[in-house]
């Protein structure tokens, strides 16, 4: 204890700061990942989001999505209607399909079935991967992959291009299958944080092997002015990429 007391002293006040925010941000980020697993997860096309809301035993949807507003109603027995501005689409069946196709080399092993219904036609039958091998192949129908950006066909050509996007769709039918928050991004965020600071702690002995690298009889040496900046530099840029995977972490969904 009074090594890591006395290592703490020896510290100047930039390394200390550096090391603070690392361990803020471990701990931060670790409270709202556990709160985020409590919560229904928004639904996100990629550019806007919608957030959940209880109304009664009805689900519903809002935000900003096409540069609309969009209101997306979800029953208990899966009916759902999606409002785009004046524009009204549904009333749609939404299922989560463990029957459906999931079995492709396009999609991970987090993919889901989903149907999609309107009346007695299916307008959807395939897997929606949260977390996919490749950003193209997020949707697949019948073992063929939709973009990502498709949307649900509609009778009327002028309505088609604010018509409910699948992906949309198929994260409200799995909205009590997916979550909040990646735990294994998390967990390699973490294990970096630890490791960084650990560089921080013990930088004069990360340069004392590094020079015993370049060079024999070197363990008197002192770093120099610039070695110093570029350490600490190379501890800000960490710091923040460090922030956004934590960001990533937290704001996917699975």
């Amino acid at each position: 204890m009074k090594f890591w007391q006395q290592k703490w002293r020896s510290m100047n006040g930039f390394r200390r700061m550096i090391l603070v925010v690392l361990a803020l941000m471990l701990v931060g980020f670790g409270a709202a990942m556990a709160a985020a697993q409590t919560r229904l997860p928004f639904i996100s096309d990629g550019e806007g989001r919608l957030t959940p809301k209880a109304e009664g035993e009805t689900l519903v949807y809002s935000g900003q999505l096409d540069g609309g507003q969009v209101r997306l109603t979800v029953r208990p027995d899966g009916t759902a209607e999606y409002q785009w501005e004046t524009l009204t689409y549904g009333p749609y069946q939404l299922e989560g399909s463990p029957e459906a196709p999931v079995s492709s080399a396009l999609v991970g092993p987090n993919a889901r079935g989903v149907t999609i219904r309107q009346g007695d036609r299916i307008l959807f039958w395939g897997s929606y991967d949260p977390a996919p091998k490749n950003v193209l192949f997020t949707l697949v129908s019948d073992g063929a992959p939709l973009a990502e950006r498709a949307r649900i066909p509609v009778e009327d050509a002028g309505q088609q291009e604010h018509a409910p996007r699948l992906i949309v769709l198929c994260q409200a039918a799995l909205r009590e299958e997916l979550h909040q928050g990646d735990w294994g991004v998390f967990g390699i965020g973490a294990l970096l944080t630890l490791l960084v600071m650990a560089w921080v702690l013990l930088s004069e002995a990360v340069f004392q092997f590094r020079a015993s690298l370049w060079a024999r009889g070197t363990g008197g040496a002192e770093p120099s002015q610039l070695y110093t900046t570029v350490e600490g530099l190379s501890w800000m840029v960490v710091t923040v990429l460090l922030a956004l995977l934590y960001w990533m972490a937290l704001t996917r969904i699975c």
